[in-house]
């Protein structure tokens, strides 16, 4: 029990120091201290993972390692989440309807309803182990019954079958970078179908600034010099990554896959590619300690690159 307390507690020291340290050498004392007001105001507090998932252990990198080596599930909400948290207490979610493509073990839901949630929430993820600690967590919640369904499968595939307009809100974190990009159109199309019209994504993407693949970021920098198509792309991840910042086994399973980094130009071209209102776009702090996915000094606070996209209103 002291552990978790530990652990709840280190967690929220480290979101706060990470999400204030780029601007405390340049703000005046005012500013700081309206700063940490505004924080204190359109943040939600970590949940205390243990209590959820109690048999799940942080990794070295800070976050917990998915079963389905499709990356981790980060210690507290992030990016898109922490924007999607906020803009939610302004508003009556009684008859929201949000989809989470790729929960993992279900953080995000269980801050969702812990701050207060009133719609219904429905996520797809690969994986029927991870669906079963996303509903045993949320079972620990009082939430009415048929507010919460699940989908086992792939999107955009397995999404299909659903109708027009099923959702108003869907929140995608660190899933997009799995993409090729030959199957970026394809996914915008189906979250523009899912969406009603006015319905707004709030998606997380890894940028190329990290300790991890600090390699790549040079070649990423030259393919965006010579107007490349895909500049985040990589074929081949093991072939780009730290060796001091995974186990031997662990980048054994990386060979072979692909992921594609995204800077905020990249991801609003791809938005505003397909027909959707780029509302914010930003590149911003991990969100948590971890000296792995952290950027290197020079690209320090723009290791995750945000977006909140809306879909067009015909007229």
């Amino acid at each position: 029990m002291i552990q978790c307390k530990i652990y709840k507690n280190t967690t929220l020291l480290q979101v706060t120091m990470t999400k204030l340290r780029f601007y405390l050498a340049k703000l005046p004392t005012a500013g700081l201290i309206a700063l940490v007001l505004l924080f204190k105001l359109t943040t939600c507090s970590a949940i205390d993972t243990a209590e959820y998932f109690p048999d799940l252990k942080p990794d070295a990198d800070g976050r917990i390692e998915t079963l389905n080596n499709e990356g981790g599930m980060a210690p507290s909400a992030t990016g898109a989440e922490v924007w999607l948290l906020s803009d939610l207490k302004k508003q009556d979610t009684t008859n929201l309807r949000l989809l989470e493509i790729g929960p993992a073990f279900g953080r995000f839901p269980i801050e969702l309803f812990n701050e207060g949630f009133k719609g219904t929430y429905t996520a797809i993820e690969l994986s029927d182990d991870h669906l079963r600690y996303l509903h045993q967590a949320l079972n620990k919640l009082s939430i009415e019954h048929g507010k919460v369904q699940s989908i086992i499968g792939r999107f955009p595939t397995d999404t299909m079958h659903l109708a027009n307009g099923s959702f108003d809100v869907i929140v995608i974190t660190h899933v997009f970078h799995f993409f090729e990009p030959q199957h970026f159109d394809q996914a915008l199309e189906e979250l523009n179908r899912l969406l009603v019209p006015g319905g707004k994504i709030y998606l997380t993407a890894k940028t190329p600034y990290s300790n991890r693949y600090k390699s790549f970021i040079p070649v990423y920098e030259q393919r965006v010099k010579n107007q490349q198509a895909y500049p985040g792309y990589i074929a081949d991840v093991g072939a780009w990554v730290d060796p001091d910042t995974i186990t031997p086994e662990r980048l054994q399973k990386l060979y072979g896959r692909h992921l594609y980094f995204f800077t905020k130009e990249d991801l609003n071209q791809v938005f505003i590619k397909n027909n959707f209102k780029v509302a914010r776009c930003e590149e911003i702090p991990l969100g948590y300690s971890s000296p792995i996915w952290q950027a290197p000094k020079k690209y320090a606070n723009r290791e995750d690159a945000v977006i909140l996209a809306v879909k067009v209103i015909n007229d």
